[in-house]
């Protein structure tokens, strides 16, 4: 059995003649025939009955002609969707972030990209720190991981997408509130 008995057979159950199918497919009445057959052999049953005006599948032909034509559709799906995904046209990207960044940082990007891709579907998964969005991304859960950087990470790139400025805010009253601003580079505690 080959791709393109499948093809024929599928041909032949939808147009119910084999000249009709030859004609289309550029072949002879014969070599349609053969495609049968050879399906025919392979499955043990009669696929089509031949009738004085054409042919009409069988009981088997029905339920082969369903799977084929599932396998075809699937077929078709596997050769479109990659490159789909190549040019970036359709497919999804999943994403690991808080639900803060979300709101916050990442509302314009969103509305920018699904207008370039309308495609393209986005899937956010809310993970609490960025600890859990990187072993999202680990687990292959996830594409990317929106996260703090953070130096001791293993194995995923981190690539810098934004640079805040961080404030401490205390209550007038607190004593911080009369300490001189903090300088504007703060390095990490020595291990």
């Amino acid at each position: 059995m080959t791709l393109e008995d499948l093809k024929v057979f599928a041909a032949v159950c939808e147009a119910h003649n084999l000249s009709t199918v030859a004609r289309e497919m550029n072949r002879t009445q014969s070599a349609v025939s053969q495609h049968i057959r050879r399906l025919e052999k392979e499955t043990g049953l009669p696929l089509v009955e031949r009738r004085p005006r054409g042919v009409v599948p069988t009981g088997a032909g029905l339920i082969l002609h369903r799977a084929v034509q599932e396998g075809l559709t699937a077929l078709n799906d596997a050769m479109r969707l990659p490159d789909e995904l190549r040019t970036g046209r359709h497919g999804s990207v999943a994403i690991a972030t808080g639900s803060t960044t979300i709101r916050h940082f990442m509302g314009a990007s969103v509305k920018e990209f699904r207008h370039a891709f309308p495609d393209v579907r986005l899937e956010f998964h809310t993970e609490r720190s960025s600890e859990r969005c990187l072993d999202a991304l680990r687990k292959g859960l996830v594409e990317l991981a929106w996260v703090t950087i953070t130096p001791d990470v293993h194995g995923p790139e981190q690539r810098p997408v934004i640079d805040l400025d961080w404030v401490l805010a205390v209550h007038r009253d607190d004593p911080l509130a009369a300490e001189p601003p903090c300088p504007s580079r703060i390095s990490p505690a020595p291990s």
